[in-house]
């Protein structure tokens, strides 16, 4: 607990909390300290902010040779952020972008099928043109038909 007190009292005040938090949730956190500190960030950063340094841990698990109790909370993680969250800000887009990843990781359609379609619909009501090439790409690199 002192650990995990002593992160909240180094994050408190910072410009970019999200950026910061990311930075220093590293792959060798234990699972049991990590849920700890994400509950802090909770405090410290936006719902979709939380949603993206929850899903950006689960694929940095993943792709640095993640353990299985690792691969476990990733897997966890992207299906309560696909069934939980409904994200339409700025973000939305690349978290459904690296959830749709984690799946593809994990060989689990479920998951990057619900993420490929949250991402497509995301980008669609945006409009935004970075957003629908960034769900285009990432449907051509699916093994999944659209």
């Amino acid at each position: 607990m002192g650990e995990i007190d002593a992160a909240i009292q180094i994050m408190n005040g910072i410009d970019e909390p999200v950026f910061a938090w990311n930075d220093m949730l590293t792959p060798e956190i234990p699972i049991e300290t990590l849920d700890g500190l994400l509950d802090a960030a909770r405090d410290a950063v936006s719902r979709e902010g939380h949603a993206y340094l929850r899903a950006q841990h689960a694929q940095e698990m993943l792709f640095f040779g993640g353990s299985e109790e690792q691969k476990f909370w990733a897997q966890e993680t992207a299906t309560a952020l696909l069934q939980t969250e409904e994200l339409d800000g700025a973000r939305a887009v690349l978290i459904y972008s690296t959830l749709t990843r984690i799946g593809a990781r994990l060989g689990d359609e479920e998951i990057q099928s619900m993420a490929l379609e949250k991402m497509a619909e995301t980008a669609l009501n945006s409009r935004g043109f970075s957003e629908m090439i960034t769900a285009g790409f990432e449907w051509y690199q699916s093994d999944l038909a659209p």
